[in-house]
């Protein structure tokens, strides 16, 4: 007779709230100067897009059946139609946490879908001509700086939070899942092979 351990257990796992941690993670390593830190810039913008539209379908998919996985629908178009839902007020993209949250949108679809383009400056230049502050940059080179990306990890988390308020899931949304777990210990009978084959041979 031998014990044989038999486990039950369940977790959530909370996409955007891992993708917000990463995002915050790359944060954090940016801000202390670590080589390297312009690429964790851009992670943690990526990261943060991707956790905001993690959380629509947290919510519009999970807790209210708005729409299915299969439906195309703007990610903004859904942050839109969970407002309405909650009865939270429309969102201003011309103005505060929502007008960042827009220009954030703009940036993921611009590396998403990311073009080579030839930049071109046609200006007199006063300084030395090894001055490096003419260097051209693209639009979303110009996104990428530390304080855009902390305006924006502030921006979403300050709307993520709202959203998870209103729909009654706390005030706090980026919890990490919780593991429940059952464990039964149970009696197996278990046969000896080699004790058979002993008595086999005999």
């Amino acid at each position: 007779m031998k014990n044989e351990i038999l486990k039950e257990s369940s977790r959530e796992v909370k996409t955007f709230a891992e993708l917000m941690h990463g995002a915050d993670s790359m944060l954090e390593k940016a801000s202390n100067g670590i080589e390297g830190s312009y690429y964790c810039l851009i992670s943690s913008l990526i990261l943060c897009a991707f956790s905001f539209e993690a959380y629509m379908n947290h919510l519009g998919i999970k807790h209210y059946s708005l729409w299915k996985k299969e439906d195309r629908l703007s990610v903004l178009g859904k942050y839109v139609h969970l407002c309405e839902h909650l009865k939270i007020a429309n969102p201003d993209f011309g103005c505060g946490d929502c007008q960042i949250l827009k220009s954030l949108f703009k940036y993921r679809d611009m590396m998403a879908h990311g073009e080579t383009h030839v930049l071109e400056l046609a200006k007199p230049v006063k300084r030395s001509p090894d001055d490096m502050s003419y260097i051209l940059k693209s639009e979303w080179e110009n996104f990428t700086t530390l304080p855009t990306v902390k305006k924006c990890l502030t921006s979403v988390q300050a709307i993520i939070n709202k959203m998870n308020y209103a729909a009654g899931l706390g005030e706090y949304a980026f919890g990490s899942g919780i593991e429940v777990s059952d464990v039964e210990y149970e009696m197996i009978n278990k046969a000896s092979n080699s004790g058979a084959a002993g008595r086999a041979d005999s």
